[in-house]
């Protein structure tokens, strides 16, 4: 028996995907700046920097360096299968709402201990937790950024963003017309803008954490935080089904 095709997403809950999607993007550049500038250059949804640095510390036989940098692999990888099993077998609402739940249970619990240890540098077992906490809430959210199934963007995996963006640009730069056609005016497609975009909030969110940390230490592990509540917040504006017109 065949299966029918799926009815296609109302626009209000197209543009709440993706207006989601860049939300976590720049969660994910900013607590990445977080951890790389007060967790001793280690990543947490940056996992290939990781692995590159992790090389670099086998040879270097930097066993602290070491232990953070597999922590932090082993903490994402943890996140994320844990965030895949708090979403399975539910709709993707359910199972996405889940997922950032969690994530912002853990990122409390980074802000707790961030808390406590003040402006002083946390010692390594604080900070060992801290890194282990905050990289599976980085793992979390790349499992919940499946179920938004815009694109197949990953809000950590910058590389094959990055190529996925060039790859459609280079498709539209060299496309032909059909025969007797004239050539159409090249326009950057809608899933290259929005690529572009996801990239683009990356990076703005690892701008606005190094600005904010130039201002305060103490409460800048809040500002993702805040972030996630308010996308969680505004969920009831999703679920609502459109207005018969």
């Amino acid at each position: 028996m065949t299966t029918p095709p799926a009815a296609p997403l109302p626009a209000r809950q197209i543009r709440f995907r993706r207006l989601l999607l860049l939300a976590l993007s720049a969660v994910a550049g900013y607590v990445d700046v977080l951890s790389y500038t007060q967790f001793d250059r280690v990543f947490v949804a940056n996992m290939t920097g990781n692995t590159v640095l992790l090389g670099i510390s086998l040879v270097d036989g930097d066993r602290g360096a070491l232990l953070q940098h597999a922590l932090a692999i082993v903490g994402f990888m943890g996140g994320a299968a844990f965030g895949t099993w708090v979403g399975h077998g539910r709709d993707a609402r359910s199972g996405l709402r889940r997922g950032l739940t969690v994530e912002i249970v853990l990122l409390v619990v980074v802000a707790a201990g961030w808390t406590l240890s003040g402006d002083a540098t946390p010692g390594p077992a604080v900070r060992e937790g801290l890194i282990a906490a905050a990289s599976a809430a980085m793992g979390v959210q790349s499992a919940a950024a499946r179920r938004i199934d815009v694109l197949g963007i990953s809000t950590t995996y910058l590389t094959g963003m990055l190529t996925r963006l060039s790859t459609l640009a280079f498709d539209r730069a060299v496309g032909e017309a059909p025969p007797g056609e004239p050539v159409p005016r090249w326009t950057p497609p809608p899933d290259a803008v929005l690529l572009a975009a996801t990239w683009g909030v990356y990076v703005g969110g690892a701008a606005a954490a190094a600005a904010v940390l130039l201002v305060t230490k103490s409460w800048a592990v809040v500002v993702p935080i805040v972030v996630l509540l308010a996308m969680v917040v505004r969920w009831p504006a999703w679920r609502r089904p459109a207005a018969a017109g």
